[in-house]
């Protein structure tokens, strides 16, 4: 059987959402097509060399790379039933995404700018009824 078929039947019985189901099937036909290799002949140092690739060759973000990692750990432990070994690929370490909050006197310096009196008074109803993230999409466009 094809490993993208069989790593698509081990995830329809995986409970994964459908989002990290299709991620995962996408990243593991970008990786076997990168390192054109037989799936048994697959080892954890061409995994290293991928992901190392991928972080310092394409410079992609350390949660992109994480995100790789996770589909490769998940491909080699359940399609390919084959050891995984965290120690020689560990997760990358420093990505702590930032949360997208301001701080109280910015919101409220914002909402001052505003043009109309109507647009205060709808953005600081929004504010104070906790609806943060409509706030901050007014806020982008």
């Amino acid at each position: 059987m094809d490993p993208i078929e069989k790593l698509q039947r081990c995830l329809e019985m995986s409970g994964l959402k459908e989002e990290t189901c299709q991620g995962y099937t996408y990243k593991i036909n970008i990786f076997l097509r990168t390192i054109n290799k037989e799936t048994n002949e697959i080892t954890l140092d061409d995994i290293l060399e991928y992901l190392r690739h991928l972080r310092y060759v394409k410079e992609y973000c350390i949660g992109t790379v994480n995100s790789y990692r996770n589909a490769i750990k998940y491909f080699y432990e359940v399609v390919l039933e084959k050891q995984w070994i965290n120690k020689k690929i560990p997760h990358l370490k420093g990505y702590n995404p930032l949360p997208s909050v301001l701080s109280k006197e910015e919101v409220i310096e914002f909402i001052e700018l505003m043009p109309k009196e109507i647009y205060k008074v709808m953005l600081y109803t929004m504010y104070s009824s906790g609806l943060r993230a409509f706030l901050l999409l007014f806020m982008l466009c």
